[in-house]
């Protein structure tokens, strides 16, 4: 296995060019662009494809978090690598305009099982409850419906700056 791999970064189209120049100083530019036919009625979103990245890192997303700091949602997703394994990574912006990043990697289900099987066997369904609670709110994305609003006044607010 190679410690190269293809990464995908998703976007609001609305909010591309911006993305495109915060990433490319870091990791350059994309490979591709795919406008994406998008089931989030008011938020067409794009994919960015980066191809041969070194360990299926992007610095930009990775180390300087430059989406997250210019308040950009995403989704970061990546393949598995010599020293990787795949998984996800997905930036939202919340009601209270916070941003909150979730994660999750390849293989991560696995411990996971084990501990809610342990709880139930014990009888501890309220433990089991708040457990699938947080791992739900620690790597399941906010849903995409929910950045409409907070997607076009950022938009807006780069109009008004740019």
């Amino acid at each position: 296995m190679s410690d190269r791999s293809a990464v995908s970064v998703i976007v609001p189209t609305l909010l591309v060019e911006k993305a495109i120049e915060l990433i490319e100083p870091y990791d350059g530019d994309p490979n591709e662009e795919v406008q994406h036919a998008t089931t989030v009625e008011g938020l067409p979103l794009t994919e960015l494809v980066y191809l041969e990245v070194p360990n299926g890192w992007l610095r930009a997303i990775d180390n300087e978090c430059v989406l997250g700091s210019a308040g950009i949602p995403y989704d970061f997703s990546w393949e598995a690598t010599g020293f990787n394994k795949a998984g996800a990574k997905h930036g939202r912006i919340l009601a209270d305009g916070s941003y909150k990043v979730t994660e999750v990697t390849e293989g991560e289900e696995a411990p996971f099982m084990h501990v809610m099987l342990q709880l139930i066997s014990e009888g501890k369904l309220q433990d089991l409850a708040a457990l699938i609670t947080q791992h739900a709110e620690s790597t399941h994305p906010i849903p995409w419906e929910t950045q409409i609003e907070p997607v076009k006044k950022l938009a807006a607010e780069l109009l008004l700056d740019g």
